[in-house]
């Protein structure tokens, strides 16, 4: 995962470059808890994968998944229970096939929900990080990401790469990772929804199918499972009202008098820092979109997770 990259390299047409010994230490977030896929641009391992230079393939997806693709990790095998592409298709009574003459009938777009289940068997401190690596995209898509019902991110996907509807099994690679508050994990069976959108009403008899291609998805968590001490201590700082609108009243421990309290987003970007100089505080929270954010107090050179809901 990731990209090995040199800069200042002079290359002379008239002579051999030496290069030197080129260390790479691939990507790490720390324990990876499951991945699907592998990490090489393709998405030659899952259904059709093998086989895939055939025109209109997507359209068999509702032969083969008719309840839509819920992943097992542990159970459910890549070669048969992952689809190669994700496509949002027109549907129309009597199947998915496209119509492109004039008579377009009465039908609805389909977009289909993909899910992964997962278990945890303890409480995680500190960050997730969800990495997903798209081998093609195929026109204007929105990719949104569930985590056990709550929303996490929406990714715009606007370059197209025509890799899909020409045919093809991997196209112009990008990748998206998510950070998250990792005690959005529950314990027990968690599900991770992935849910395609048109960005835009497309013309149904030209644009008849979107989607994307994934080339693996990856869940990592920064630390081990956290020990019982340490739920304790973050249990120590209170937040509260909690979900909260307008502003957030912060309650420290008597042996902290002072830090700092970060408020981070499902993207992982610090979007509000404040300075706590007594035991209880108030922070005004009015200008932050609705959502889910991670709240970490920096104190005595220790750090303190918890969540806050806004909205």
């Amino acid at each position: 995962m990731g990209e090995y990259r040199k800069d200042h390299i002079e290359v002379d047409s008239t002579a051999e470059t030496q290069l030197g010994n080129l260390a790479w230490k691939s990507r790490s977030y720390g324990k990876v808890l499951w991945r699907i896929g592998a990490p090489d641009r393709r998405a030659e391992e899952f259904r059709h994968g093998d086989d895939y230079h055939h025109w209109g393939l997507w359209f068999s997806y509702p032969d083969d998944f008719p309840d839509d693709i819920d992943f097992i990790v542990g159970q459910s095998e890549e070669r048969r229970d992952w689809n190669y592409a994700h496509m949002i298709m027109w549907e129309e009574e009597g199947g998915w096939r496209p119509k492109l003459d004039q008579n377009t009938g009465e039908g609805e777009w389909r977009q289909p929900v993909w899910k992964i289940r997962f278990p945890v068997d303890d409480t995680i401190a500190g960050f997730a990080h969800l990495t997903i690596g798209l081998a093609g995209v195929s026109r204007d898509t929105e990719l949104q990401i569930y985590l056990n019902g709550n929303p996490l991110v929406s990714y715009e996907l606007i370059s197209s790469d025509g890799c899909i509807h020409r045919s093809g099994i991997s196209g112009f690679y990008r990748e998206r990772i998510l950070t998250f508050d990792a005690s959005l994990l529950d314990i027990g069976e968690n599900i991770l929804s992935l849910e395609l959108n048109v960005l835009k009403t497309p013309n149904r008899r030209t644009n008849y199918s979107f989607g994307i291609m994934y080339d693996f998805l990856q869940l990592e968590v920064e630390q081990d499972l956290t020990s019982s001490r340490t739920s304790r201590e973050n249990a120590l700082f209170s937040l509260y009202p909690n979900p909260t609108t307008d502003f957030l009243f912060v309650r420290l421990p008597p042996a902290i008098t002072n830090g700092q309290l970060h408020l981070i987003n499902m993207a992982g970007q610090t979007v509000l820092s404040s300075v706590l100089n007594e035991n209880h505080s108030r922070i005004q929270v009015h200008a932050l979109p609705c959502g889910i954010y991670a709240a970490v107090l920096e104190a005595k050179g220790k750090l303190y997770r918890s969540r806050v809901y806004i909205g």
